[in-house]
């Protein structure tokens, strides 16, 4: 505890009392401790005053201060003495402040008296009041007809910019040519000039624009977004300066000119989408000398053995069978040709291994058809989509076709010419070709011809004999273009265009 002596007028009444207080209270909490220590005492210090303006008691304003080596400083009442720099053997001041007319407050002076106070009350307020408005008159007409336009003259103009995300880049590059010692203002010695900076969710773009300059190019942008630009690149403008038009800068203020935010860029898929076919006619041109022809078809799977399932629920033991229904009336359709054909199967019905190479038995070219599934090929490619009610799985970066051939075939050379010529014509008739896997063994990657791996007894027979896997059902562009009733009728004209191929001499 420290002691400190206080001062306390009222009017022009004054009392001096010693007392003990702690540096950590503040001025108003002692002064209130020393006022209800002299409650009903001779030294009684009053708390209410008499408003002159309504008549009313009101509670008396105080103000404090303290003296140190005489030199006076305020004190903030509701701050510890201790923060204030109060040290023992300061004089605490408290002085109450007097109220008079139209609520003027100032500190009590000694010896004015009442009758003096409401004297001056009666006219010095409207008298300063009166001064006051006339001179704050005169400041503001100066300054809305004199000073604001001569401002809104030189002013250039302010470029802002609120396009969303927050914090995309904007760049603004303005031909400075005709604006009056640019170089001087501006620092550069080119004749643009170029201004860029980021946007915050507190500080927006904003760019000043000299009067006379006119905007070369504006653009917007932000990683992960579509860029937004405006007008003719720097490089291009550099290079002929005078044919591009340039845009005025009132434009660029103008509601609307800039857009509220920028668009997401689309998610890249996880692979190039590969082309599928597309299936087109095929010209067919026979020799003058022609034989006829034993040709035996075997469409693949059938029954319980449905092959792959495209996203149009057709099995591939299905599709099979059309294609080798639609490849076999096509031929029949050449009457004069005398075409003789075989069917291993005639419907979607499981046939054993060798009643379908009974049925083929007597044909002297054959031909396997099947269709591929993707799934196990590039597996992080494989993405699930919704049809309908259903959910399939679909691989949209394999397509194309296939033709394998055995070495074991007793007429291996005429096997290599009849899947020679079947590669040809089926990219002539429009069908792409499947690409090697890595690794994979070739015989023909333009034609997309590999040998056969594993068993395959009616490849390895005594005829030439390949086998076609047509296309990729699981790439849904291809399934589409596959089982298209016309595209099949295509594929079917590419067959019989390999067939006079291998005949030739």
């Amino acid at each position: 505890m420290q002691e400190f002596l206080w001062e306390i007028w009222v009017g022009k009444r004054n009392m001096h009392q010693r007392i003990q207080m702690d540096l950590n209270e503040t001025p108003n909490a002692v002064f209130q401790r020393i006022i209800q220590q002299q409650l009903g005492t001779d030294n009684e210090i009053k708390t209410r005053t008499l408003d002159p303006n309504t008549g009313k008691e009101v509670d008396t304003k105080w103000k404090f201060s303290y003296r140190m080596k005489g030199e006076t400083s305020p004190l903030s009442e509701h701050a510890p003495f201790g923060q204030q720099g109060t040290s023992e053997g300061a004089l605490i001041v408290v002085r109450a402040v007097e109220i008079r007319a139209n609520t003027i407050y100032i500190d009590g002076i000694d010896g004015l008296q009442s009758e003096e106070i409401s004297a001056a009350a009666n006219r010095t307020p409207l008298i300063i009041t009166a001064i006051v408005l006339l001179v704050l008159g005169g400041l503001l007409g100066y300054y809305y007809f004199v000073v604001l336009p001569e401002q809104e003259a030189k002013a250039p103009y302010m470029l802002k910019v609120k396009t969303a995300p927050n914090s995309a880049d904007v760049v603004a590059v303005l031909d400075v040519s005709k604006v009056e010692d640019y170089k001087k203002k501006f620092g550069i010695k080119s004749p643009y000039l170029k201004r860029g900076g980021l946007t915050t969710n507190k500080n927006r773009f904003t760019m000043k624009i000299p009067k006379k300059a006119k905007v070369i190019y504006v653009e917007v942008s932000q990683k992960g977004y579509v860029s937004w630009k405006k007008g003719v690149p720097l490089k291009e403008w550099e290079k002929a300066p005078g044919k591009h038009g340039k845009m005025d800068p009132t434009d660029l203020l103008k509601p609307g000119f800039f857009p509220e935010a920028l668009k997401k860029v689309p998610p890249k898929p996880k692979f190039k989408k590969v082309p599928a076919s597309k299936p087109k006619d095929t010209a067919i041109k026979y020799p003058r000398r022609w034989r006829s022809v034993r040709f035996g078809i075997d469409p693949m799977h059938g029954g319980d053995d449905k092959g792959v399932v495209g996203t149009m629920g057709v099995s591939a033991s299905k599709a099979n069978l059309l294609m080798a229904s639609i490849v076999q009336k096509h031929l029949k359709s050449r009457k004069r040709r005398r075409y003789r054909l075989y069917l291993s199967r005639k419907g979607d019905t499981k046939t054993p291994a060798k009643k379908r190479a009974r049925a083929l038995r007597r044909a002297k070219l054959l031909l396997q058809l099947d269709l591929a599934s993707g799934l196990e090929e590039m597996k992080k490619n494989v993405e699930t989509i919704k049809k309908g009610d259903k959910t399939h799985k679909v691989n949209n970066g394999v397509a194309g076709f296939q033709i394998f051939w055995s070495d074991k075939n007793k007429k291996s050379k005429a096997t290599q010419k009849w899947a020679t010529c079947l590669g040809k014509s089926l990219k002539n008739a429009g069908f792409v070709v499947r690409p090697p896997r890595k690794d994979e063994k070739m015989t023909s990657k333009e034609l997309g011809i590999r040998p056969v791996q594993g068993e395959a007894p009616l490849l390895s027979g005594r005829n030439p004999a390949v086998r076609v896997v047509v296309g990729y059902v699981t790439h849904q562009e291809e399934e589409l273009a596959l089982l298209e009733p016309a595209n099949i009728g295509f594929f079917a004209k590419a067959v019989e265009a390999a067939i006079i191929c291998y005949k030739a001499k």
